[in-house]
């Protein structure tokens, strides 16, 4: 079975509650990594804007108390404890900012786009605009434009096809002579589940360590380069692996060996005229 490789396969969820009010990109539509893909209008994100506005502004305000009694201070003015409550106001505040700036951040907001906002001529913002975090082609929407939707709720996926995970199942009598790095050939499957001629060459990337639940067979995972878009995710494959013998093991060819009635033999060649008839006993054909 073809599945998107992990690397490039990307689930755009909804970071706060709001209401869609653009859509830039549609399904089938290339995006490149940071192209918008839509807006989302909400109060929400007003609120993280205005308290980041507020904080801000309350950071020059408290600087400014702190800068004016450091010089009454100085000049035994002002007690040195109003300067000391003044100090502890002015962490306070760059606390404040600091947990506002953390919430944009998590909402997906960049230091950039932080770093513009003036809180003396910004207005707080309601639209939140969300970007393509990896390129590749939009396959799935699920919301519709004027679509209210909830925080972490799915709203779209994009895939990258140039590389894809090919899971391959065999059985767990199998499991011993696979390891990573053996030879794995990928090829199409008809419906009577024969090879087609889509073929790709690859490897072993891993192996799971337990038996898959709905199978019941051992899973062996291939990260695979496309070729031309195949294999497709979504996709059946027949995938047909070279087994390694294990240690100590003598490994014969089928094709080498020869019955009679229930015996198996090999011939042994000594010379070109000369063939010596082996019995041999088999103790697993894979």
């Amino acid at each position: 079975q073809v599945f998107a490789s992990p690397e490039r396969i990307s689930f755009v969820s909804a970071p706060i509650n709001g209401r869609v009010a653009n859509i830039y990109a549609h399904e089938g539509e290339y995006v490149s990594k940071g192209d918008p893909l839509l807006d989302l209008e909400s109060l929400e994100f007003a609120n993280l804007v205005a308290d980041y506005l507020e904080a801000t502004a309350e950071i020059i305000y408290q600087q400014q108390q702190v800068d004016r009694l450091e010089v009454l201070t100085k000049e035994k003015i002002s007690p040195e404890r109003t300067l000391q409550r003044a100090q502890a106001d002015l962490n306070m505040a760059k606390a404040n900012r600091n947990a506002s700036h953390a919430r944009l951040h998590a909402v997906g907001i960049s230091d950039h786009t932080i770093e513009q906002w003036d809180p003396q001529t910004s207005e707080p913002e309601s639209r939140l605009t969300l970007y393509a975090p990896i390129t590749g082609v939009v396959n799935e929407h699920f919301i519709d434009l004027g679509q209210s939707v909830n925080a972490y709720e799915e709203m779209l996926n994009i895939i990258d096809n140039k590389e894809v995970l090919v899971k391959g199942f065999v059985s767990a009598s199998d499991a011993p002579f696979l390891q990573p790095g053996d030879s794995v050939l990928i090829s199409g499957r008809t419906s009577d589940d024969s090879a087609t001629g889509s073929r790709l060459q690859t490897v072993v990337t891993s192996v799971n360590p337990a038996l898959d639940q709905a199978t019941k067979s051992i899973v062996l995972n291939s990260i695979v380069e496309t070729n031309n878009n195949w294999p497709i995710v979504g996709q059946n494959v027949r995938m047909t692996y070279t087994a390694q013998a294990g240690e100590g093991t003598i490994s014969i060819p089928m094709s080498a060996i020869q019955f009679d009635g229930s015996q198996a033999a090999v011939f042994v060649q000594h010379s070109s005229t000369e063939y010596e008839k082996r019995p041999i006993y088999i103790n697993r054909a894979t």
